[in-house]
């Protein structure tokens, strides 16, 4: 017992209370139970995106309801195609609504006979077709494509497709 008290230190002391501190901490959580914080505990804007990991919440965690569409808003997709004659390069732009916000794009080409038509590019740009400002959003969807063919394509057009959030 003198071996003992002899090596025993104030550190001890401190590293002993420390541990039950922390075995005491975890032993509440674990009494609290799943499900234990509730809505009413979390101030608003606590949680946010950065601080969720990848994959934590999932459609099939979400209690019915609890995201709808009147929170999300409606995604609309705006339409445009533009004639490609023999020979020509055109450009294809589609532009989301004022109020509106634009998300993705895609581009097609199409005629009812020629394999020369060639969808050369696509990106996000203003309601112009040019590059973007960088402190601003993109509103539109540009695309671009060649018509090769020397001869009779029949009807060719290129067309501009934008996701766009309403």
């Amino acid at each position: 017992m003198r071996i003992i008290r002899s090596r025993f230190t104030s550190a001890h002391l401190i590293a002993l209370l420390a541990l039950f501190v922390a075995l005491g901490g975890s032993a509440y959580a674990f009494h609290l139970g799943k499900n234990a914080v509730k809505t009413k505990n979390i101030k608003n804007g606590a949680v946010v995106e950065s601080k969720l990991a990848g994959g934590a919440v999932s459609a099939d965690k979400l209690a019915g309801g609890a995201v709808g569409a009147s929170s999300l808003g409606q995604v609309v997709i705006r339409t445009t195609s533009t004639p490609m004659p023999d020979n020509t390069t055109k450009v294809a732009i589609a532009t989301c609504n004022p109020g509106e916000r634009l998300i993705s794009g895609s581009g097609i080409v199409g005629s009812s006979n020629s394999p020369d038509i060639v969808l050369n590019g696509e990106y996000p740009s203003d309601a112009g077709g040019g590059g973007v400002d960088p402190s601003q959003s993109p509103t539109s969807w540009t695309v671009y494509a060649n018509n090769y063919s020397g001869g009779d394509t029949g009807v060719s057009n290129v067309t501009a497709r934008a996701l766009c959030l309403k």
